[in-house]
């Protein structure tokens, strides 16, 4: 059973007609740079988010204490937490089993989402800003879901590993 693609090149050639228009041209000519622009936005998320969180550990897992989490368990899932942010946006910039990486973080931010952002415990403002955090991270599983798809292009480790035949 053949897997499809993951190199987003070959997909292209497979999958799509020859482009007509002057944009359909430019994405296809520009597709593997435009994939590690979206790669490196993606990642910008999740490393600033845990490089923030790790210098101050205590700090990031007292807000655990919110979600109901028995405080002895704040410290080892907030480290858990950056350990999932900084190695899936490491993953996304070098373009490392970036599948794998895109299910992981979908998981990542659906947890976050049903249980960082129970927007239903707050009112006002701080009802809104949960919501606004819901959205956000929706949009970023988009993202990933079309990762999922197309892979990471030409300019990814696992691309280059592909080419290499290793």
């Amino acid at each position: 059973m053949a897997l499809a693609p993951t190199d987003a090149q070959s997909f292209s050639r497979t999958a799509a007609p020859t482009p007509a228009t002057w944009l359909d041209q430019q994405v296809e000519t520009w597709r593997d740079v435009i994939l590690l622009v979206a790669r490196l936005a993606l990642a910008y998320i999740f490393i600033e988010s845990a490089l923030n969180h790790a210098t101050d550990l205590p700090k990031f897992a007292a807000t655990f204490k919110n979600f109901q989490l028995p405080a002895a368990l704040g410290v080892p899932v907030a480290g858990l937490a950056v350990l999932v942010e900084l190695v899936g946006g490491i993953a996304l910039v070098v373009g490392y089993r970036l599948r794998e990486t895109a299910i992981l973080m979908i998981a990542f931010l659906m947890v976050t989402i049903f249980i960082g952002h129970r927007y239903w415990e707050f009112e006002d403002a701080a009802r809104r800003l949960h919501i606004i955090q819901i959205k956000k991270n929706v949009a970023i599983t988009g993202g990933f879901l079309l990762l999922l798809v197309v892979g990471g292009g030409r300019y990814a480790v696992s691309a280059w590993r592909e080419r290499r035949g290793s």
